[in-house]
């Protein structure tokens, strides 16, 4: 099967997510045609001086991310041609769903749907 995008996988590195977040696509109009913005958003516990660290050196990396939804179904978005960014926010108050955590956002663009990827065991 030809891709219509270079993969480079060999020069990416895999980091493993926690199992809760979420992912949203919007399908978006320009002059250039149809793209479409994905999000992968997810929670790191317990804010601490080397989770901030660990989260600053990871956002200086271009990102695919690979992701499995509700129905079992993986999703890979995001390629050296397209690729995602990631983007941190600290979070403490007082509410039970503010504690202490940073809060990940990994967004891209693309021109191309993400790719149902088959995973077998």
């Amino acid at each position: 099967m030809q891709l219509p995008i270079n993969w480079a996988l060999d020069s990416w590195q895999l980091t493993p997510v926690f199992q809760s977040g979420s992912y949203t696509q919007d399908m978006m109009q320009s002059p250039s045609g149809t793209y479409y913005e994905n999000t992968v958003s997810f929670k790191i516990p317990k804010y601490t001086y080397e989770r901030r660290q660990f989260a600053s050196d990871l956002s200086s990396l271009l990102w695919a991310v690979l992701t499995m939804d509700q129905n079992g179904e993986f999703l890979l978005m995001g390629s050296s041609e397209y690729p995602m960014r990631m983007t941190t926010k600290a979070v403490s108050g007082a509410d039970l769903s503010d504690l202490n955590h940073l809060a990940v956002t990994v967004t891209g663009k693309s021109p191309i749907l993400p790719l149902n990827i088959a995973m077998t065991t």
